[in-house]
């Protein structure tokens, strides 16, 4: 177990894809078939499994703290929102995640709010941060309930959708921005940073309607829709 957590973190903090990182989530995010049990629960007792999940928030965290650019022109490869979206399905720490994501002062960490905030209250062809997808970049805004590399019967745990539940309110979520782009004032990119809290009242209505269906579709796995207004309609 050791030496498959340090190759985890490896290929989690390179700038590259990698297959054994989807291996790796795939095989921590379904119980196993026979006892209904997850992996870890399996392979380690509580102590030494509370030791494995610490240090998988840790890389997580390290990770988006080594997020430094704002914007965005084409796909990112190991962006830190795969990891995240994907952890979500066998890391039972994201009420622990979120709120040190969250209030953290590390300007890596505070970038990685602005561009959450702005997957979700944004449409795709909207985001100052992202720009749009093309055939030969790719790109566009991260899809906040894609599990990337997982199977169809992968999705969130319940601690992690319970705890999106008790920290995704409105306010909660403004609260964060507004201190992440405070916090990035000095940055070269604070103006796009000032622009998605700016937009955050006048889209608010649609923000908040988004943020129950994205609990629901990270519970059931789907990976559907492809951009918010194909779901919504708009």
């Amino acid at each position: 177990m050791p030496f498959l957590l340090s190759q985890w973190r490896e290929h989690v903090l390179s700038n590259h894809d990698s297959g054994l990182v989807e291996r790796f989530n795939e095989a921590m995010g379904v119980p196993r078939f026979t006892s209904g049990k997850w992996v870890l629960e399996e392979l380690c007792p509580p102590r030494e499994r509370a030791h494995v999940y610490r240090f998988c928030t840790d890389v997580l965290l390290e990770k988006m703290e080594r997020s430094t650019t704002l914007c965005s022109e084409g796909r990112i490869p190991s962006s830190w929102d795969e990891h995240w979206n994907s952890a979500g399905c066998w890391l039972p720490e994201y009420d622990y995640l979120i709120r040190e994501w969250w209030t953290s002062d590390k300007p890596g960490h505070r970038v990685c709010v602005v561009q959450w905030v702005s997957a979700l209250q944004y449409n795709s062809g909207d985001n100052p941060i992202y720009a749009p997808w093309t055939p030969d970049r790719g790109g566009g805004p991260p899809l906040l309930w894609q599990l990337s590399g997982l199977c169809g019967s992968c999705h969130w745990r319940a601690e992690n959708t319970a705890a999106l539940r008790q920290h995704l309110t409105m306010r909660a979520v403004h609260d964060a921005l507004t201190r992440a782009v405070a916090g990035l004032s000095q940055h070269a990119e604070c103006a796009i940073a000032q622009r998605v809290l700016d937009d955050w009242r006048p889209l608010a209505g649609r923000t908040a309607s988004r943020i129950p269906v994205l609990i629901k579709l990270l519970e059931s796995g789907k990976s559907l829709p492809m951009r918010w207004e194909d779901f919504e309609g708009g």
